[in-house]
């Protein structure tokens, strides 16, 4: 279900790129996030709700994803 919320403008400044990660199994882990370990105030905030989303938003049950990766942890959801 989708409901109204924010987008957040954060400043750059104290940003910096998530540390890469090893993964047994799978190996090096480059996450493309970026992260800071100090609060950060937004810039701006934008109000958006359904009516913003152009196209269908498909939404999911959170137990059901969690169960079908706990089966097959290497299948789901790509295999």
């Amino acid at each position: 279900m989708l409901v109204p919320g924010w987008v957040y403008v954060l400043p750059r400044t104290g940003f910096e790129p998530m540390p890469p990660y090893d993964w047994p199994g799978l190996g090096r882990v480059r996450e493309p996030h970026w992260v800071s370990a100090q609060a950060a105030v937004p810039l701006l905030r934008v109000p958006v709700g359904p009516a913003d989303f152009p196209l269908p938003v498909h939404t999911h049950d959170a137990a059901t994803v969690d169960a079908r990766a706990h089966a097959n942890p290497w299948g789901f959801p790509w295999g």
